[in-house]
């Protein structure tokens, strides 16, 4: 049996509409923290109701009237007096550091109670005066054309962390051009092997293989001769803030390219399940799969399950024949294995893809796979669609959920995906989820280091004999170099 890579078709800071002071206190012990961060000595936003006339209107109150307790006093006074600063003796505004530090629930009800307690029949509200932040961008050039970091609220996870140079996702695939600019600096490589040599250095079994390996060539270059590979690794973790081209998910991960499919975007059942058994050898947690075949396959499912020992979480692409694969299954997205994650296609609209697959248990949820721009041969970059460009999107995430918390295991980062989608009713029934990915959600609750439980899908039974189904040749189109750069080798666009 052959399988083929799945085919392609081709900091704004708001005014608040009331008048408001701050108050500031040393910070005390932490308890019932919240995702809202202040400044060192939690601070609290009292709020003299307005109507549409402004100041003026409704309220009569002003800062230097609030009666303070304790060794709180006013430190600044703004708007004629309808807003102000006030601080305790022991921590003044102007030498709070500017380190953020998270809010204190607790401490901050507290201290709004104290407040209104001191002053009954002042019209006021209160609440944490949290910072408010620029959405972390990045630098590179085309990062405005892609939409899918948008939609999974890619720049604001990005606030949090863009990942981590600890977490390595294995791209089973067509290689990776590890040469590509905005590529090259997130390439994982094996410090057990010495380049070159021709010596097995670290006894793994594979000579040189310095980078990964070729288990369609059987040699140690998983350089990739196709794109496919390339554009996934992209979207995985292209280099972000480099100031080029585009940003992955994860601006900073290892990637490790496995190629088991060749210059025409195939490989076959031995070649994959050699690479997967690779790269849990190598000690991968993630593997991307953006291929698949027909029907079930024992091979497949073997290697499965031997990532599934060794705690990897697999992410899979569903396929792109429009079709339920509840009832056509694709592997290995449809392996009933509680390891595996199957992502169909979204697109800019936030409705399922019109070619992807799609299945009530054994899709389980959707990211954005039409028009991806990402990494292509040669230094360039291009749009692709399919499930296949969904699939990184995915297992980017998954990294980032490493990053931002390494103990989780591949049941918890599933569980956590599955239950932070943004739901979508052009998805209900047709997936786990009934949703599109979203990263942000996602990161606040691995940071929480909680997860919700999946449902348990239906198992598929094996068909008496799987056959691959060919599928049309894909569209590609190259955007040459946004970012002109003398060090890199342009090719024809």
């Amino acid at each position: 049996m052959k399988l083929h890579h799945l085919p392609l078709i081709a900091r704004t800071v708001q005014i608040l509409a009331t008048s408001a002071f701050v108050i500031a206190l040393p910070i005390t012990a932490v308890a019932q923290s919240s995702h809202k961060k202040v400044l060192r000595g939690q601070e609290v936003v009292v709020s003299f109701p307005t109507m549409a006339g402004g100041f003026s209107a409704r309220s009569t109150a002003k800062v230097k009237n609030l009666k303070l307790s304790g060794s709180m006093k006013l430190a600044k006074s703004l708007a004629e007096g309808r807003l102000g600063v006030i601080s305790s003796a022991a921590s003044s505004f102007g030498s709070q550091s500017a380190e953020p530090v998270e809010a204190n629930e607790a401490e901050i009800a507290s201290l709004c109670d104290a407040l209104k307690a001191a002053n009954p029949g002042v019209d006021l509200t209160c609440e944490a005066n949290a910072i408010i932040e620029t959405q972390r961008t990045p630098n590179d050039t085309q990062f405005s054309s892609l939409y899918g970091m948008t939609k999974i609220q890619a720049p604001q996870a990005w606030d949090i962390t863009t990942g981590s140079s600890n977490v390595v996702v294995a791209v089973i695939d067509t290689g990776i051009d590890y040469t590509h600019p905005d590529l090259t600096d997130n390439i994982s490589t094996n410090p057990g092997e010495i380049r070159g040599n021709g010596v097995d250095d670290d006894g793994n079994g594979f000579v040189d293989d310095f980078y990964g390996y070729d288990f369609i060539n059987g040699d140690s270059d998983p350089m990739d001769d196709h794109f496919h590979g390339s554009h996934c690794a992209g979207t995985i973790g292209g280099r972000g803030d480099n100031g080029r081209g585009v940003a992955g998910v994860n601006w900073t991960v290892k990637l490790m390219p496995v190629k088991v499919l060749d210059s025409y975007g195939s490989g076959t059942l031995a070649a994959v399940a050699a690479g997967m058994n690779y790269a849990v050898k190598r000690g991968v947690k993630i593997m991307s799969m953006s291929l698949g075949t027909t029907g079930y396959s024992a091979t497949l499912e073997n290697a499965i399950i031997n990532a599934k020992n060794a705690g990897v979480l697999v992410v899979a692409a569903a396929g792109n024949s429009s079709q339920n694969t509840d009832i056509s299954p694709n592997y290995p997205s449809a392996s009933a294995q509680d390891n595996v994650i199957a992502v169909a296609a979204s697109n800019s609209t936030d409705t399922l893809a019109y070619f992807s697959n799609w299945g009530p248990t054994t899709v389980d949820l959707a990211a954005p796979g039409e028009s991806i721009l990402s990494t292509y041969l040669g230094g360039q970059y291009a749009y692709a669609s399919g499930t296949s460009m969904a699939t990184p999107h995915v297992a980017g995430m998954a990294a980032m959920l490493l990053a931002v918390n390494p103990t989780l295991t591949y049941g918890q980062i599933k569980s956590i995906l599955i239950g932070t989608v943004d739901p979508l009713s052009s998805m209900t029934g047709k997936m786990v989820a009934g949703g599109r990915a979203n990263l942000y959600k996602a990161v606040l609750k691995a940071q929480e280091g909680q997860s919700t439980p999946v449902p348990s899908p239906t198992p598929v039974p094996p068909t008496a004999t799987p056959t691959f189904t060919p599928t049309p040749t894909s569209t590609l189109i190259p955007t040459g170099t946004p970012n002109p750069d003398p060090s890199a080798t342009p090719a024809p666009t």
